[in-house]
Order: C-alpha cells, then structure tokens, then sequence
C-alpha cells in the first residue's frame, strides 16, 4: 500500500516509478496503473516509454502525464519492440494473433501502419532491435540477425542460429549478441567481423557505457571492452537472477534483480542496492529504464524520474 492509501495490483499490472531523495536512496514510489498484462517495455531518449501490453498491443507512456495512450499498432501480445529512429515518428513492432505471427512498420500513432517484407519462417521471432548512428534499423531474431532496407528484412550472411540482442558500442560498433560471444556486425559491409567471447551465458540485456558496452548474463554484470577485446565482471550476486540494466552517460549502471531488489553500480565500483525495506514495492524486479531528468516538481513528477516494473506493479 502507497502512502495515500493506493495498493499496487497483481502482477504485471502496472507500473512504479522512483524519485531520487535528497540522500541519495529512492523515495515517492507513485503507480500508474493499467488492466493490461505488461509484456515489454522499452524506452526513448525523451523519457517516453512504448510498452507491450495484452490485450491492446502497443502502449505509449509520457512520464510527466502518467497516462497510458493506445497507439492502434495491431495484435495482441507484443513480443518485441523496436526502439524508434531519433528524429522520426517511426516505431517497428512485432505481434502475435491467432495462428498468425506479424511484423509492423508504423508510425507511434499507428496511423501508418504497414507489414515488412520477408519470410516470417525465415524471420522467426523477434527478440530485439535498434537504429545505429545512421538510423538503420537491425533486428535480433531467433534465425539470426537481420537489417532493414525499405520495408524488406534482409538476413546479416556468416552466422545462423539465436540472436539475443543488438547493442550499440560507445564508439558507434554495432554487435550482436549470439550464444555467449558478441560478434562484429560491419554495417556498410553488411556482414560480420571479429568476435569476443567470455560470457558465462547467453546475455538477455545491454546498454552503451564509456570504453564499449555492459550486459547482464545470468548472475553477474558483464563489461566488454571493444578495443582490447576482453570481458571482465562489474558485478556478481552469487545465485541471484539479474533482469535488466540502463546506463547513464558516466557509465553508471542501475540493475534489477529478480528477488534481490535494484542495484547501482558506480564507475567507481561502488554498490548501492534498494529492496522492499527501503521502498520499492516488490524485490522481484523486471524492466529498468534510464533517469529522466525533468523540470517539473509536484507530488507525481520530480526530477531523476527513474521508471522500474515488478511483480507487484
């Protein structure tokens, strides 16, 4: 139960966010609620979130409105979502009907809607996707990986098998995750390139930080130094199941836990972790977006918005 008296629903349903306090810990935990079964969520440079939800597809979230939009995107269970190009309306989803699996190219309001061209068998299912510095769009799929031309899917040739992710290095290389190595997507070649290994397990998040990227695999934050080609452990939480990570732009980490709560980890190797005694309305945590800083101070919306999903809300 929140302070004003508001309960959290059951899981899956809805989602919390948590303001910076004055010393540092999290504080104003506010609901913003929804009947829909939460499924993805992904996030925007301006804070928006574009959320998966069953029954009604694709949601859009502005933070400072604390109101949930229907976009009109088509579906039921949003797989995966596909952060939109910076300076375009454009969103690139992937749903799921009845005995039909569909990839759409449309814009957030979803008036434009239209399918991508390609062989769904080929495809296979969606698990992520982003827009490199030059805003081409490059999809991780359970066949491989796989980039946009037009409205055509087009197949990254070398390498078949399960693409996890696709994440951006700091200095603008493109890498694919693939069982627990990373692989070298040379973009204007339109193919692969060297490889790094060192992972203990296929990795199910990233984010860019200074020196090339971090993820999480299985228990442990990993950092991968693209120059040196090396791998070394951030952060190991012995037989806990880390969920997701975000970066800020110093490089500091905040991850989620299912079971243990949220973790920052500081450039400086320091640990900061929140669980329910200090808070947080769940320790089983999920999706972590980046802090949104803004300029509105009132009871719902202050600065260094950082925006959490869990069991509990």
């Amino acid at each position: 139960t929140l302070p004003d008296g508001r309960e959290l629903r059951a899981m899956n349903q809805g989602l919390v966010y948590a303001v910076a306090g004055a010393d540092g810990g999290l504080a104003d935990l506010v609901l913003v609620d929804t009947d829909e079964d939460i499924t993805q969520i992904v996030q925007t440079a301006d804070g928006t979130l574009w959320i998966g939800a069953e029954p009604s597809g694709l949601l859009r979230l502005s933070p400072l409105q604390h109101e949930f939009v229907d976009t009109g995107m088509p579906g039921s269970v949003m797989m995966a979502i596909v952060v939109p190009r910076e300076g375009t309306d454009e969103v690139i989803a992937q749903t799921v009907v009845p005995k039909l699996v569909d990839m759409t190219r449309g814009t957030q309001e979803g008036s434009r809607s239209r399918p991508l061209v390609g062989d769904r068998a080929r495809i296979g299912s969606l698990q992520h996707g982003i827009a490199d510095l030059d805003g081409r769009y490059w999809l991780a799929s359970s066949t491989g990986v796989h980039r946009l031309e037009g409205d055509r899917v087009v197949e990254v040739p070398g390498l078949k098998g399960y693409a996890h992710l696709v994440v951006l290095a700091d200095d603008g290389g493109l890498w694919a995750a693939m069982g627990s190595q990373f692989h070298e997507i040379l973009r204007n070649e339109g193919r692969f390139g060297r490889a790094i290994a060192g992972l203990p397990l296929p990795p199910r998040s990233a984010a860019t930080v200074p020196g090339g990227f971090a993820c999480i695999a299985a228990d442990r934050v990993v950092g991968v130094d693209v120059a040196a080609g090396s791998t070394e452990d951030l952060l190991v939480v012995p037989g806990v199941e880390l969920r997701a990570l975000a970066a800020e732009p110093d490089g500091t980490l905040w991850v989620t836990s299912y079971g243990d709560g949220q973790f920052r980890l500081r450039p400086d190797g320091t640990v900061d972790q929140w669980g329910k005694r200090e808070g947080l309305p769940d320790a089983f945590l999920g999706w972590v977006g980046r802090p949104i800083a803004t300029e509105v101070e009132d009871v719902t919306s202050r600065p260094d918005l950082l925006w959490m999903n869990s069991n509990s809300g």
